[in-house]
């Protein structure tokens, strides 16, 4: 028995070894590698002690993630009582957890490997790993939940509270950081504050303030502000509907955290109505919280959940509706005034959100009609919901009639269906809801399967999809079916969360490797959101497309990413990208229904996907990285070894061209017109111009090496004089590395001036005219200084600061990068 505490002991002592080891080299990646092409790439190396003894650490990662295995094996050779049965379960669970150090593994030879590996093979390592652990952690609970309806309140009322805090915090700093509002939501909170501060919906004098006093009003673009044409009596009103807007109008008072709080509540309250519709539709505790985690936690929901648009509105107003469908037989009065109000808020909230609506209404009426009431009870009941329904919507094309001459606020009819092929890209294409939400597809094949299998709730699962294929048929047909400055899929958040109810009921029912795939693909999500608020500042307003924002960051190059573009003439890329999303349906749905040699099955299936995935990946070409995105992204503060590694026998000269308007001056004019497509360049002329310096400031980073600043001059003078001193000069002109005074008979052409530099100096390019005759400064440049016929200087250096790294760098290997293209 003592043995077997020791053995025990050290197994855990090494297991959260493994664990720290892994989170550490994650957080601090021991290389950092820059691909610029398919043999060109750029290493930064934080640590010179990892980098001398990184094939000690390589090997020892490996032996180090098998001992916990050997432990494991130990321990289960020796007797033990009954009591620790529950220990050799946890241990058993936590026993992948071992493996971890081998996704760092990649991290160490990244400059031995591809973009796509160095990037893919530790990320989805770790996914995996950890999907394997939650499943066989969570599998025995799943099989064996308590079915009851014990706590379901409170759970319910806990998740609104948690997501209300972390959605409001979350969703402030989001909008303090990249901006307080993006794409629509401008125009969504312009009417709250009009409803606010005028109490109406007329947005003229609200965008007239924020213009000049001068403009005048019939030159504004309307167009650009999203104003209605067909607006009535010379109003201004919105095409956005305003739905969202009523609810926002009270929080004006509180600015950006009123707001968020808001918006935090309302995706709370959805997240808590999914989980009680789970729980409705038999699925148990665990399970209904699992699929409301991997819904709020994944890039979707969550960054639509920090933003004021009115998506998440509508996916809560669906939930709640489809509650109030799957409960009415138990509550029958409040579901009919739950669904009631929201089924008629829908269209006040999005008028895309009508076959939505309509969806609602008619699906309580049906599961109304095909209830135990009695029938006179029944009647009754829905006659008031229908009425209710009728006013409302009567209310709403009352309002709408008021404000817009035929009813609407834009030309529905001339969109609808104008576009078939924008309902495949909206789930499919580069920007389309697979891409950063890859669990749809299990919960597409959970659909079917829940649907086959299901009998008693076969007419919900099939009024599930029938509203989600509304929703996708109406709203996504049409060429803007992608929802303009948002997140992929915005047109389908107010039907995905639906989805879930089949997640929610065949998690219970599936085996392990069909919960490792939903566990797998929701961390995928969510790693997707976490990475994203990581690196908020500089994703800044790019976070609309994730995975090609990300792509240029440190640790994301390569990511994988099977999608292209759909258009209706289908590329051959788009192509095999429609081939995967397929073979991802059918395969999990595969994975999902055949229990007969399911393990089998399983691993055929996710071969031919992953095979498909990574051919269509190939096929369309990693994301091209930002150079100076990611430099900025750089979480380190010195390089203590940087080099760069290009196979071409011949690199060229480092180049840095200064443009010559951005120089500071005492004297001198720059000359020249943009608009007609001039070059600029500064000018100064006796009699019109004091002696002076006519070009300074323009500071530059250097690295040790050789270096020439070349001046692109014209100079004229009738005199025999120098007109101008070039020099090149450090802190302030306190140290003049080289310098050169100028005169007319040297006339037009580039002067160069050599100095060598000893480490990352801060250089000064500067012109001083002497006011005689006249000059001309059309370009500086800064170039490395080695003659053709050398061999150029290996780039490698040591002990680099960040501040020289960003300066320095970016724009040579950009170029690199292009070249190699």
């Amino acid at each position: 028995m003592k043995k077997y505490f020791l053995v025990c002991t050290a197994y855990l002592f090494v297991l959260i070894f493994n664990v720290c080891l892994t989170v550490y080299f994650f957080s601090k990646p021991p290389l950092y590698v820059l691909h610029l092409g398919q043999t060109s790439f750029f290493e930064v190396w934080p640590s010179l002690s990892i980098k001398n003894s990184r094939w000690l650490i390589f090997f020892g990662m490996i032996v180090i993630s098998f001992i916990p295995l050997l432990l494991s094996s130990i321990s289960k050779k020796e007797k033990c009582s009954s009591n620790n049965s529950s220990f050799r379960w946890l241990f058993d669970s936590l026993l992948p957890l071992s493996l971890l150090p081998l996704a760092c593994v990649p991290l160490l030879v990244a400059d031995k490997l591809t973009a796509f590996w160095n990037t893919n093979a530790p990320i989805f390592f770790l996914l995996i790993i950890i999907s394997i652990v939650l499943t066989r952690f969570l599998s025995p609970l799943l099989d064996h939940q308590d079915k009851q309806s014990r706590g379901t309140i409170v759970w319910a009322v806990l998740i609104l509270l948690f997501s209300l805090t972390v959605y409001a915090t979350s969703g402030f700093i989001f909008s303090s950081t990249v901006g307080e509002h993006v794409g629509d939501e401008g125009h969504y909170l312009i009417q709250a504050r009009s409803l606010y501060e005028d109490g109406d919906l007329d947005l003229k004098n609200n965008i007239l303030d924020s213009l000049d006093d001068q403009e005048d009003p019939a030159a504004v673009c309307l167009f650009n502000y999203h104003i209605a044409p067909n607006s009535r009596d010379g109003a201004w009103y919105s095409w956005h509907p305003y739905g969202l807007s009523v609810l926002l109008a009270p929080t004006t008072l509180w600015g950006l955290t009123g707001r968020h709080i808001a918006l935090g509540f309302i995706s709370g309250l959805g997240l808590a109505g999914l989980f009680l519709l789970c729980r409705r539709m038999g699925s148990g505790t665990l399970a209904s919280l699992l699929a409301v985690l991997s819904l709020g936690t994944s890039v979707y929901w969550g960054l639509y959940s920090m933003r004021a648009l009115p998506e998440v509105l509508g996916g809560t107003l669906a939930i709640w509706t489809f509650w109030a469908i799957a409960t009415q037989q138990q509550r029958p009065w409040l579901t009919l005034l739950v669904a009631a109000a929201c089924c008629v808020f829908m269209p006040f909230a999005q008028t895309r959100f009508v076959p939505v609506s309509l969806m609602g209404i008619g699906l309580y009426g049906l599961f109304g009609l095909l209830g135990h009431e009695p029938l006179k009870t029944k009647l009754f009941r829905l006659s008031a919901f229908t009425l209710l329904c009728i006013a409302g919507y009567g209310l709403y094309l009352a309002i709408q009639t008021s404000m817009f001459s035929g009813g609407g606020s834009y030309p529905i009819r001339e969109t609808l269906f104008s576009y078939p092929i924008g309902a495949w890209a909206v789930l499919a294409s580069d920007r389309g809801l697979v891409s950063i939400f890859p669990v749809f597809l299990w919960l597409a094949g959970a659909m079917v399967v829940w649907f086959i299998t299901d009998k008693a709730n076969r007419l919900f699962c099939l009024g599930i999809a029938a509203t989600f294929l509304a929703c996708l048929l109406t709203s996504n047909t049409y060429p803007g079916y992608t929802g303009g400055s948002s997140l992929p899929g915005r047109y389908l958040v107010v039907v995905v969360p639906l989805l879930f109810v089949a997640a929610a009921v065949m998690l219970e029912r599936a085996e392990g490797i069909g919960r490792a795939i939903f566990f797998g693909l929701s961390l995928f999500s969510t790693l997707l959101l976490v990475s994203t608020l990581f690196h908020l500042e500089n994703v800044g307003r790019a976070f609309i497309l994730p995975i090609h924002r990300l792509s240029s960051f440190p640790l994301f190059q390569g990511l994988y990413f099977p999608h292209a573009a759909i258009t209706q003439q289908l590329s051959q890329e788009a192509l095999w990208t429609s081939v995967y999303v397929v073979l991802g349906f059918f395969g999990l749905w595969a994975i999902l229904f055949f229990r007969f040699k399911r393990q089998v099955i399983s691993v055929i299936m996710l071969l031919i996907i992953l095979a498909a995935g990574v051919h269509a990946a190939q096929l369309r070409g990693y994301i091209t990285p930002n150079v100076f995105t990611y430099f900025h992204a750089l979480p380190i503060d010195e390089a203590k070894y940087l080099e760069l590694n290009d196979p071409l026998a011949k690199r060229h000269p480092w180049t840095i061209p200064l443009d010559v308007e951005k120089f500071h001056a005492f004297t001198g004019d720059i000359v020249g017109d943009v608009a007609q497509g001039d070059l600029l360049f500064r000018q100064a002329q006796e009699g019109r111009h004091d002696a002076g310096m006519m070009a300074f400031g323009r500071h530059r980073y250097v690295f040790p090496g050789s270096f020439a600043v070349t001046f692109d001059l014209v100079l004229q003078s009738e005199k025999d004089a120098f007109i101008a001193s070039l020099d090149i000069a450090m802190d302030e002109g306190r140290h003049i590395l080289a310098s050169l005074d100028t005169a007319a008979k040297q006339g037009s052409g580039r002067v160069s001036l050599e100095f060598e530099s000893e480490g990352f100096w801060v250089v000064e390019p500067r012109v001083y005219y002497h006011g005689i005759g006249s000059i001309d400064l059309h370009g500086v440049v800064i170039q490395e200084n080695f003659v053709d016929h050398e061999s150029p200087p290996k780039m490698a250096f040591y002990r680099v600061p960040q501040e020289a790294m960003l300066h320095v760098f970016p724009f040579y290997l950009s170029q690199i990068q292009m070249k190699n293209k």
